[in-house]
């Protein structure tokens, strides 16, 4: 599984394939998505309500995140999920989706991203820590972290 080549894009995956991977991907979370969500239902508002950043292998979705973009009044996102099959980490794949993201989101007028992770998600938070999220708010295990777009770019 070394050199296969990986395609990115935005949201081309089906309900299906987001199924598929959420499911693949539930014991890398922490803890397990499976235990929070519904993964039927929550792959369904995903597909439906949020913008999603992904990475392909051979057109299996091996890494996702998916970032709620539609509270244009006040320029806010919410990323919802960031995963990548075990098979597939150390690959820089969640890192790539990260800067599709800010990207995207910079050159959809919007000022801040937030997310919320748990504390003993290190992997996560390092992560996050690395492309520039601080702290924001802690609840008992959840940490809220944002981060501040430049969309000055043009």
């Amino acid at each position: 599984m070394q050199n296969q080549s990986l395609q990115y894009s935005i949201n081309k995956s089906n309900l299906l394939q987001v199924i598929e991977h959420l499911t693949a991907c539930d014991n890398g979370f922490v803890p397990a998505l499976s235990t929070q969500v519904k993964l039927d239902q929550y792959s369904k508002k995903m597909v439906e309500n949020a913008t999603r950043f992904e990475a392909f292998s051979n057109n299996i979705l091996v890494g996702l995140i998916a970032c709620y973009l539609n509270d244009y009044k006040n320029q806010i996102g919410f990323i919802t999920n960031v995963s990548v099959m075990s098979s597939f980490n150390g690959r820089g794949i969640a890192k790539q989706l990260l800067a599709m993201l800010m990207q995207y989101a910079a050159e959809n007028h919007f000022n801040t991203i937030s997310l919320e992770v748990n504390k003993l998600n290190l992997p996560a938070l390092s992560l996050y820590k690395k492309a520039g999220f601080v702290l924001a708010n802690e609840k008992q295990d959840v940490l809220q972290m944002t981060i501040q777009i430049n969309n000055n770019k043009k």
